[in-house]
């Protein structure tokens, strides 16, 4: 039976000094509060990948300050190498939308964690929002269809159910491409 082994060397460890340098005239400095560091790279859950948010919550549980802002201001010099914190700016201006439009009341959950605010977060605004609150027989619902999202897919289509009356709490029921939605459905 044919075996190989690989061991390749690991990276050396980067000093503090060097990962202060790094950051060192960036907007990320400016951001020196662990918690609000915190928050921020909580924010980005929504576009990230799942080795990114590996890592994320790797570097909230170790809650140092540097190692943070050092992942979060890599994370938005590979969405924009030229600027990335107008990069940062756009997305968190879109965060503090679905804030004020997602968050919910039953569980005191701001908008960015809701269903809709994920979506929102990582697709954009839908071309077509449908709200059906009214129906006496089913829980209000929401049918959200996307023309082209942010990241370059087509039709797809997400839809929400509330099923708490009186609340902001929409689920993700259905998530999936499709074809257009006419207004006989």
């Amino acid at each position: 039976m044919f075996f190989q082994r690989s061991n390749p060397p690991a990276e050396p460890a980067l000093d503090s000094s060097r990962l202060v340098s790094e950051i060192e005239n960036t907007f990320v400095s400016k951001i020196d509060n662990i918690d609000s560091l915190a928050i921020f790279i909580d924010y980005l859950r929504s576009i990230s990948s799942v080795s990114e948010v590996t890592y994320a919550d790797n570097q909230l549980h170790a809650a140092d300050l540097l190692t943070m802002q050092r992942f979060f201001y890599s994370f938005w010099q590979r969405r924009n190498a030229e600027e990335p914190e107008q990069e940062w700016l756009l997305y968190r201006m879109d965060v503090e939308e679905a804030n004020r439009i997602f968050a919910t009341t039953v569980r005191a959950k701001k908008g960015y964690a809701s269903d809709r605010g994920r979506v929102y977060l990582k697709y954009g605004k839908p071309t077509i929002r449908s709200v059906s609150d009214h129906e006496p027989s089913a829980y209000p619902f929401e049918i959200w269809q996307y023309d082209r999202t942010r990241d370059g897919q087509n039709n797809r289509r997400f839809v929400f159910y509330n099923p708490y009356s009186g609340s902001n709490d929409y689920r993700l029921i259905q998530d999936r491409k499709s074809t257009r939605l006419n207004s006989s459905h």
